[in-house]
């Protein structure tokens, strides 16, 4: 639901556009408003605005954080630093930010713009739908819709929000206004919410144009594939229909919900009905479905560009060894639509592997992405296979860390105190030389410098450790 820390690279990489984008859209603004009459509060602004810009991707959040902290009067950082720590999922340092943010806005003399307005009222609300308060939450929105000229592209928060408050037909009324005007700002999770609402009252027409967009972008949940069967159905479109019901099965499969013979029966029964029913789109895509399953059906080829059918191309070449140089191009092209699949990387690591890898530099980052992914069968897999490249045994790989998971217990130390936290880094830091754990090392060196909780808590553990490898590390870390 989010990632969980600040300085997570994805977000290090994409900080400046981040903040762009959430001036647009409903979570933040930059504040570039030239409302505000008092020449030296512009001055400020222009000041903060000028030198955020000259900042490395890096080095941004950390320049807010210390402006925020040597301008306690300062609005645009601390709103700036509520929406980053939201964002990234620290709910509690949000929380502090924004309300800092308030109380400058009620005792100052300084008149927030509309931009200002918007985007304050628009991040209490965002805040109070992750606490999964609705009713706050709907107060807040109602109050950032009413802002003139800016609270209208608040509208896809404001549809979320009454949907999940059951009011389905003001929800969809918001989203259709806000969609007619902003259809490329929308979100992902925005664009699911009015997916289901545009499909439960059946403008199947509307619903297909809004599912074929949010299979572009590449998110997946599960649910997804039996309501695009649903749509796609009514749109008379069974080739579809079936293989998106498939998609609902694979990527459950990855998360131990897997029953190959149960679902193969149900598949059977179902190519039976298909030809009751003379189906005859149905029964192809049934049948090259249970080719996957069953050793006696083969894959029968299907005139259609649809990423589904692609997939199971590949995976049934892959399951009976039959793959050919060219595939793999055929089966990257795919790769957006299945990217939150850790099956799909699975099957593309380990079809190279057995044919024999030279140079694993371009295939690192194949094993990465699925270690990335939400745990799933697969992970484990992923780290034995990663940590074997890089030299360690089996044991010390299942222990390895990405910089992106480091980063992440150590986010989370800080935003808890919680010394248990660091269990998987002291684990992974004691395991022999590798790049990756060389780079967790720097990093905890230099959040060390930065947050003095953290480096007392390595201080006291490198004294206290019985470990010769580890206490000179912990030691390298904080001298």
């Amino acid at each position: 639901k989010s990632l969980s820390n600040l300085k997570n690279p994805i977000i290090l990489q994409n900080m400046k556009k981040i903040l762009i984008i959430f001036s647009l859209l409903i979570f933040t603004s930059l504040f570039l408003s030239n409302c505000a009459k008092n020449k030296t509060v512009t001055m400020e602004k222009d000041e903060y605005e000028e030198l955020k810009k000259s900042k490395n991707d890096s080095d941004l959040y950390e320049f807010i954080y210390m402006y925020e902290l040597e301008h306690p009067d300062h609005f645009a950082s601390k709103l700036d630093l509520a929406k980053l720590n939201l964002f990234a999922g620290n709910y509690s340092e949000a929380w502090k930010y924004l309300t800092r943010a308030e109380g400058i806005a009620k005792t100052s003399e300084k008149k927030l713009s509309n931009q200002e307005l918007s985007s304050m009222y628009g991040t209490f609300a965002s805040l109070y739908v992750v606490s999964n308060d609705y009713n706050q939450a709907k107060t807040y929105i109602d109050k950032a819709y009413d802002v003139p000229k800016f609270g209208e592209q608040f509208g896809f928060l404001k549809g979320r929000i009454e949907a999940e408050l059951g009011n389905n037909e003001d929800a969809l009324k918001v989203f259709d206004k806000t969609y007619s005007k902003y259809s490329a700002q929308i979100s992902p999770d925005e664009l699911r919410t009015y997916l289901y609402l545009t499909a439960n009252f059946a403008n199947y027409k509307k619903a297909l144009t809004l599912l074929e967009k949010y299979f572009k972008t590449g998110a997946f949940f599960p649910g997804l594939g039996l309501l695009a069967s649903g749509i796609y159905e009514k749109n008379n479109d069974y080739t579809k229909s079936v293989l998106s019901a498939f998609l609902d099965y694979e990527y459950n499969s990855c998360y131990g919900n897997k029953n190959d013979k149960k679902f193969s029966e149900n598949l059977k029964t179902a190519i039976k009905k298909a030809q009751e029913e003379n189906n005859p789109d149905a029964q192809k895509a049934l049948q090259a479905v249970l080719s996957l399953y069953s050793k006696d059906v083969e894959l029968p080829i299907i005139d259609t560009d649809f990423f589904a059918y692609k997939y199971i191309y590949y995976k049934y070449k892959y399951l009976n060894f039959n793959l050919e140089p060219n595939d793999a191009t055929y089966y990257l092209s795919i790769e957006n639509n299945m990217k939150t699949f850790p099956v799909y990387y699975w099957i593309l690591w380990d079809s190279a592997n057995k044919n024999g890898i030279t140079n694993y530099t371009n295939w690192i980052p194949v094993l990465e992405k699925i270690i990335l992914l939400s745990s799933s069968d697969y992970t484990e897999k992923a780290r034995i296979a990663l940590g074997k490249i890089k030299g360690l045994s089996e044991n010390e790989s299942k222990k390895l860390l990405l910089p992106v998971e480091v980063q992440n217990y150590v986010n989370s130390f800080i935003s808890t105190g919680d010394e248990k936290v660091l269990g998987p880094v002291y684990e992974f830091i004691s395991v022999k030389d590798c790049d990756y754990v060389f780079t967790a090392l720097s990093i905890l060196k230099r959040y060390s410098k930065t947050y003095p909780l953290l480096r007392k808590q390595l201080t006291d553990n490198a004294s206290s450790i019985k470990s010769s490898r580890l206490t000179e590390r912990l030691e390298f870390i904080i001298n």
